[in-house]
């Protein structure tokens, strides 16, 4: 896989053990020797559960040389928040997580639009980062050029009664082609029912028979792509295509 800003994680693992268990932040700044990771106050109210960044830090920051990333950490969850990913989108910057936990920085993951597409195939499962719709979004964007709506989403959204992914389609650009999979082209998409009463998965046909998709709820939570007919292709319920593809 891709690592993202590797020359700063010793100093993000360093500071996020500082501050825990609250929530620290700081800014990843390119300069003109480096990138340098600068730690930052957080000015939540709830330092524990929320993080913030003050105008002080940020307009510091940028006399030293060009924000590249903002970074904040969690001690009871290694995944993006529906508040983190609406943080990201507004910023337009990549965001970084580094999640404490038992005393040790366990994971330091990054997103965000700016960075580079990761590989498809071997991401972990972490909610809001590389998960199924991430996926789907990552091969538009890096095989076909197409760029697709983000959604904010709280974890485990698929727990409820949030037809959350279904409800969006339209909006992201797609079109339901048939509920059959002998309608299915290559770069159609495959929704599908896991475990729910409605859509809470998606995966992108990539043709000669093989589904790329990723999926949390196996033994091995990395995103793959496999044989269509390995799927229990019963979940399905439609076929999407972008109108752009």
């Amino acid at each position: 896989m891709k690592v993202y800003f590797e020359q700063v994680h010793d100093a993000i693992r360093d500071h996020a053990l500082q501050a825990a268990p609250n929530q620290m932040c700081g800014l990843i700044v390119q300069c003109d020797d480096g990138l340098k990771y600068l730690k930052c106050t957080n000015i939540a109210e709830d330092t524990y559960n929320n993080h913030c960044f003050s105008q002080g830090d940020l307009k510091g920051a940028e006399t030293q040389g060009r924000i590249v990333a903002r970074v904040h950490s969690h001690d009871r969850m290694p995944h993006a928040s529906k508040a983190d990913m609406e943080e990201q989108i507004s910023s337009g910057l990549p965001c970084g997580i580094a999640f404490v936990r038992g005393n040790v920085v366990q994971n330091l993951c990054f997103f965000g639009d700016r960075l580079p597409i990761q590989d498809y195939t071997g991401r972990p499962f972490i909610h809001g980062v590389y998960d199924c719709y991430a996926l789907v979004r990552d091969y538009h964007q890096g095989t076909l050029g197409i760029q697709i709506n983000q959604y904010p989403r709280d974890n485990k959204w698929w727990r409820t009664d949030q037809n959350l992914l279904f409800d969006n389609i339209r909006d992201a650009g797609f079109a339901i082609v048939d509920k059959k999979l002998d309608a299915i082209e290559k770069n159609d998409c495959i929704l599908a029912r896991i475990n729910a009463p409605f859509v809470n998965h998606c995966g992108v046909y990539t043709g000669e028979g093989m589904l790329l998709h990723h999926i949390c709820m196996r033994s091995s939570s990395l995103s793959q792509a496999e044989p269509l007919d390995d799927f229990d292709c019963s979940k399905i319920t439609h076929i999407v295509r972008h109108k752009s593809a």
